[in-house]
């Protein structure tokens, strides 16, 4: 198991001990696993029917694990955040079919926010929560441009707590990126627009502690290798 450039599932916490959240395929439960340098300690995250899968997981400046992910028996968003020997969980979004390809960022506070593909939609959505409630909306989708993005994204935040997004577009074929500021801006970042390349799958975004710059690597189907992108920001 890689946790220093990885998908969203794994992550190493203070004590540089990996954890990784991921959905069992023989009891349809999502599952935390941490390995304490000796052994690996495995725990049911959520026993409820069919959930776990597109897990991401993210840990806060206590260690404290929250993980995102696809609840496939309600079509909808969920989270769930380790509280004590127990997990809270609730629902983020049930809007629609919601909830796929999930990838969660915690702010300096510890508060999450959380982008997602829209099967219904065949969009992207972003979700964060207010302190009371959370509040989601559509980032792009058909109704906005864009016949069927988000299948494939990743969700980073910098240190003034500013999210940044970077989503594969099924459609042109091609990766883009967005951030925001006050309001959302997004550009592609590499692709033609013309459908006639296919670059952008499995993107993984990352914030440059020291300089804020985001980078990202992705796959490249036309030289079938992984592609790599730095300093990409519309400020």
């Amino acid at each position: 198991v890689d946790c220093d450039w990885s998908s969203d599932v794994c992550s190493s916490d203070l004590d540089d001990q990996p954890r990784v959240a991921y959905y069992d395929v023989t009891s349809h439960r999502l599952r935390l696993a941490r390995f304490d340098g000796a052994q690996w300690t495995i725990e049911t995250v959520d026993e409820a029917s069919d959930v776990g899968r597109f897990a991401s997981l993210a840990l806060d400046a206590t260690n404290n694990p929250s993980i995102a992910y696809y609840d496939a028996d309600g079509q909808r968003l969920k989270l769930a955040v380790k509280n004590g020997s127990s997990w809270d969980i609730s629902v983020v979004d049930s809007s629609a079919n919601v909830g796929q390809h999930a990838s969660l960022a915690l702010k300096s506070n510890g508060s999450p926010m959380i982008a997602y593909y829209d099967a219904t939609a065949s969009g992207v959505k972003f979700a964060e929560w207010t302190g009371l409630s959370w509040s989601a909306s559509t980032l792009v989708s058909a109704s906005l441009g864009s016949a069927d993005s988000g299948r494939n994204l990743s969700l980073a935040r910098d240190s003034q707590d500013r999210p940044h997004i970077v989503f594969y577009d099924a459609t042109a074929k091609d990766l883009r990126y967005g951030n925001r500021d006050v309001n959302w801006a997004f550009r592609t970042i590499d692709g033609d627009d013309s459908a006639t390349q296919d670059r952008g799958r499995n993107p993984s975004l990352r914030i440059n502690p020291v300089n804020g710059a985001p980078s990202a690597s992705y796959f490249d189907a036309v030289d079938g290798g992984v592609h790599f992108v730095e300093g990409m920001v519309l400020y």
